[in-house]
């Protein structure tokens, strides 16, 4: 089920037998020459609805901006700063505690929202004892990470990484329209010093990664076993 195409009737009798929801969070950033801006909050979207389809459960609404200010020197990044996306987040926390939903899986799609979140747990869940949340990455699922090695080895990278654009050639394969990029190695030493630096070291927005070796066939097997491994994980924490 999907929330925002759920009426109120329907969401309160959810919440007479089930407290569990699934929150997909991500970011609007570029991704290289081709990825979607999207990427990261598209996938994470993608992963909650077939979760939630297989759980029997709820994907709440897409928080489609993370933290991307080191990326603003490129066009195609929408960001919140760190401390407008913990403020938004605590509301949305509140909002779902004071519903019922006490049960809450974030799916992650963008590296730059780990510490924010961290932060807003470790504060939040302070204060209401009764809700428990997981807080997870895609590429962070069991297997997952060993799965990429095996595929793309070093070539993996840090950014518009062949994993990541392989989901979005499965998930929107009439969008991703693959072009050849030249593959640079991760430099020794990926520390950029703001925006504008960030750019310097990485003119074409790939960092360290080889998108080339992306196809739709990896990502229909990573979809696959990242909701299996999800999966796992709601129903773990039962009725």
């Amino acid at each position: 089920m999907i929330f925002r195409l759920l009426s109120r009737t329907r969401i309160e009798e959810y919440l007479n037998k089930d407290d569990r929801i699934i929150l997909p969070v991500g970011s609007t950033e570029q991704h290289g020459p081709y990825g979607l801006t999207g990427t990261d909050h598209l996938i994470a979207e993608k992963l909650a609805e077939k979760i939630a389809e297989l759980t029997y459960t709820i994907a709440g609404p897409t928080l489609p901006y993370g933290m991307s200010l080191h990326h603003t020197e490129f066009k195609g990044v929408l960001t919140l700063k760190p401390s407008t996306l913990f403020c938004v987040f605590e509301d949305v926390f509140w909002s779902l505690h004071k519903q019922g939903f006490k049960r809450i899986m974030i799916i992650n799609g963008h590296g730059g929202n780990r510490n924010t979140f961290g932060a807003l747990m470790s504060e939040y869940l302070y204060k209401y004892t009764d809700m428990k949340v997981k807080f997870r990455c895609w590429w962070d699922a069991r297997g997952i990470r060993e799965l990429i090695r095996k595929k793309f080895g070093d070539r993996e990278g840090k950014h518009c990484s062949p994993s990541e654009i392989s989901l979005t050639m499965y998930l929107f394969p009439e969008l991703v329209q693959q072009t050849e990029t030249k593959y640079k190695p991760m430099p020794d030493r990926t520390v950029f010093e703001n925006p504008v630096h960030f750019k310097e070291k990485f003119p074409d927005g790939i960092v360290g990664a080889d998108p080339n070796l992306a196809t739709a066939e990896h990502g229909k097997e990573l979809f696959e076993k990242i909701s299996e491994a999800f999966i796992s994980e709601m129903n773990y924490w039962g009725e």
